[in-house]
C-alpha cells in the first residue's frame, strides 16, 4: 500500500503541539518579523533536503550548522507557517512565498516518503536515548532526596530560612552527619539546576507525539512512561515552578512535573515572579 504522509503532515503538526492550541504555539514561538520567520523555514528544508539527496556542504549555508532535528525542525517551522497562512494574516508576496515552500516540502516528501521516514528514525535514535538518561538521572536524584541520610550538596535551615553553608569550623562529615540527623535541615536544590532537567522533558514530548504518526517509538515511550510513574510517586510537595504568566502554555493535567516537588527538598535561588 502507497504511502500518504505527506498529505497529512500538518495534522501530525497538530498532534505533535498537543496539548497547546494553535494560537498558544504561536504565542510561545513569537516571530521576529515574518521574513526571518521564512527564511528560517526555507533554511530548515534546506537541510532536509541535504539529507534526502546527499548533497554536499557547499550546497547549504555555510555559516550555519545542519540542525540534528531536521524533519521535526521542518515540520515546526511549516506547520506555524500553515497556520499563518489559514489565518488569512499574510501579505500577497508572504503568502506566495510560503505556499512555494510547503509545496516544495510536500513534493519532496511525497516523492521520498521512506526516505524521508527513515531520516527521521535516525534522528529519533539519535537524541532520545541521552534525553532519556537525562530524565532518569533527575528521577533518580528525586528518588535519592527522599532519604535524609543519602549525601546531598545543599542544605536549608527551616529555622532561619537561609541555606546552609559548610564554613570550615566542623569536619565536613562531622557537618553532613549534623544536617542528616536534625529535622530543623531539609535538602536544598538550586532552582536552575532543578528546571534544567525539566526542559529536555518538554523536549521528548513533541518529539515522541511527532514520531508516533511517523516511526517506532515504542521502546522509547515505555521508558518514558516508567520513569514518570516513578517520580509522580514522590512528588508530593505542591509547588508552582514556572512564572504564573507561562502557566498558561503548561496545562497543570499533562505538564504535571512543573507543579509538584519531592516532598524533602527545598528550592532555592528562584526566580521572582513580578
Amino acid at each position: 500500500m502507497k504511502l500518504n504522509h505527506y498529505k497529512n503532515w500538518y495534522e501530525t503538526y497538530l498532534k505533535m503541539i498537543y496539548p497547546r492550541t494553535l494560537e498558544q504555539d504561536v504565542e510561545i514561538h513569537p516571530t521576529p518579523s515574518m521574513n526571518e520567520y521564512l527564511d528560517r523555514c526555507v533554511f530548515s528544508l534546506e537541510n532536509l533536503k541535504h539529507k534526502v539527496f546527499d548533497l554536499k556542504q557547499s550546497s547549504v549555508n555555510r555559516n550555519s550548522k545542519l540542525e540534528e532535528k531536521t524533519f521535526q525542525r521542518v515540520i515546526e517551522f511549516l506547520g506555524q507557517l500553515q497556520t499563518y497562512i489559514n489565518s488569512s494574516k499574510l501579505s500577497s508576496k508572504d503568502l506566495l512565498k510560503a505556499r512555494q515552500i510547503i509545496n516544495e516540502f510536500e513534493n519532496i516528501f511525497q516523492a521520498n516518503q521512506q526516505r524521508v521516514i527513515d531520516i527521521f528514525q535516525s534522528e529519533l535514535d539519535d537524541e532520545l536515548p541521552s534525553k532519556l538518561i537525562i530524565w532518569k538521572n533527575f528521577v533518580d536524584q528525586c528518588m535519592q532526596a527522599q532519604d535524609k541520610k543519602s549525601s546531598w550538596d545543599y542544605w536549608w535551615d527551616i529555622k532561619e530560612n537561609e541555606l546552609v553553608d559548610w564554613e570550615g569550623e566542623e569536619e565536613y562529615d562531622d557537618f553532613i552527619n549534623r544536617m542528616q540527623n536534625d529535622s530543623r535541615y531539609i535538602k536544598a536544590w538550586e532552582y536552575w539546576d532543578y528546571i534544567e532537567p525539566l526542559a529536555i522533558r518538554d523536549e521528548i514530548c513533541p518529539t515522541i507525539q511527532l514520531g508516533k504518526s511517523y516511526c517506532s517509538v515504542n521502546k522509547y515511550n515505555e521508558q518514558l512512561s516508567f520513569l514518570d510513574e516513578q517520580l509522580k510517586k514522590i512528588l508530593l510537595k505542591e509547588k508552582h515552578i514556572l512564572l504564573s504568566s507561562q502557566e498558561q502554555y503548561y496545562p497543570k493535567s499533562y505538564y504535571w512535573w512543573y507543579y509538584h516537588i519531592p516532598q524533602n527538598v527545598l528550592l532555592w535561588n528562584e526566580i521572582d515572579d513580578d
